[in-house]
């Protein structure tokens, strides 16, 4: 995650192609489909077709009962990433606090989403949440100097005119 509304994180989960001892054909694993769906979703998004890249990979959500935390949380960040895209900064808000509850996540994947979180309140006026956002995201230990001058900088724009 760079920038709400800029970046989708990829959410390919290691693939492999699952083939049956007894059977010379290859199936398709339901992490391969999920790779694959949100892959069309990535490039609806990153060709600005938000409406159609919702569609797309919402339809995931059912299939993420047996996902990891770490995955769970980049499907619901980038849900939140293309919502905030809509302008649906509720929702979005929403979907990125559904994301930082599976706090098994890698911690430079909660910083990414803390920096969304937190552009998002403030788009919503909403600075002293964004705040707290940003210095929770400043508390982690684990991230790299980039996502901290991004929460650094998100922090300050809550200061300016």
């Amino acid at each position: 995650f760079l920038d709400a509304a800029s970046t989708l994180v990829s959410l390919n989960p290691d693939l492999e192609s699952t083939e049956s001892s007894q059977n010379t054909t290859s199936t398709i694993s339901s992490d391969q489909v999920i790779a694959q769906t949100f892959l069309q979703g990535q490039k609806l998004f990153n060709d600005k077709q938000y409406d159609e890249a919702l569609k797309t990979i919402e339809p995931l959500k059912e299939m993420l009962d047996h996902a990891n935390d770490g995955f769970k949380a980049k499907f619901y960040g980038n849900l939140a990433v293309i919502l905030s895209a809509k302008g649906n900064y509720d929702e979005a808000i929403q979907n990125y606090q559904i994301a930082i509850k599976f706090n098994q996540a890698p911690e430079s994947l909660l910083a990414g989403l803390f920096v969304n979180l937190g552009i998002a309140l403030r788009k919503k006026s909403r600075f002293q949440e964004a705040f707290q956002v940003f210095q929770t995201g400043l508390s982690l230990k684990n991230i790299n100097d980039s996502i901290k001058q991004k929460l650094w900088f998100h922090m300050a724009l809550l200061y300016a005119p």
